[in-house]
């Protein structure tokens, strides 16, 4: 009551709770890029999570990402995404992580795993992080240039620049002077370098013989 003739007020303000009956927003979620580059090109893409209606309070969204790209590992994304009040949406970024590793390319599962005052009606989304590593080149090495003619041992490496993903399998031939068999021998003649092994070897081995003759020589490649 704000102004009273011939009387006297006796109460005090009265209040009046009008409850809201409006569903709350639905939210959904959208990428920029459904491919990435890993070191080259575009390496980024947008996470956004979008309101069908503004609303006077902050909106929280949760992500959970899954998939063979590891977060702090191939990428980075932060786990939620928060829509302030009266804006319709928000984003975060999605940036992968270079490495030298030669792989297939990898993929980031993202969906939505919970909201606050909002509802979900998204749909799973999926970001791919495509490899631009060459294969690691390889190398051949031996542990001593000459050994002894009466069981002399050498091994043979091979070795990896670079990380691989994949199993290298490296196959040696076999030249020169010597005759394999009958002056020396290998223990394989194939080197296998399971993923993400950086070098592996066989040994050769030479053999006697009674005959006088000159040095001879084995060459691989």
């Amino acid at each position: 009551i704000v102004a009273l003739e011939n009387g006297i007020k006796a109460t005090p303000a009265q209040t009046i709770r009008i409850i809201d009956d409006d569903p709350p927003p639905t939210v959904q979620l959208s990428v920029g890029r459904t491919t990435i580059g890993e070191d080259q090109g575009i390496t980024f893409t947008d996470v956004t999570a979008t309101l069908d209606k503004v609303i006077g309070q902050e909106v929280k969204v949760f992500l959970l990402k899954t998939g063979n790209a590891l977060d702090n590992v191939d990428y980075k994304l932060s786990g939620e995404i928060i829509i302030p009040e009266e804006t319709l949406f928000a984003s975060v970024t999605l940036a992968a992580m270079g490495e030298e590793t030669d792989e297939n390319d990898e993929t980031i599962t993202i969906f939505i795993s919970g909201v606050i005052n909002a509802q979900d009606i998204s749909t799973t989304k999926n970001v791919t992080i495509t490899d631009d590593d060459d294969p690691p080149l390889v190398t051949l090495s031996t542990g001593a240039p000459s050994i002894a003619e009466a069981g002399g041992t050498t091994t043979v490496t091979v070795t990896v620049g670079a990380p691989s993903s994949f199993q290298i399998t490296v196959s040696l031939a076999k030249s020169g002077a010597a005759t394999d068999t009958v002056d020396y021998t290998l223990s394989s003649t194939q080197i296998i370098l399971p993923p993400m092994t950086p070098s592996g070897s066989v040994v050769l081995k030479s053999l006697v013989d009674a005959l006088d003759e000159d040095d001879e020589i084995v060459v691989h490649h």
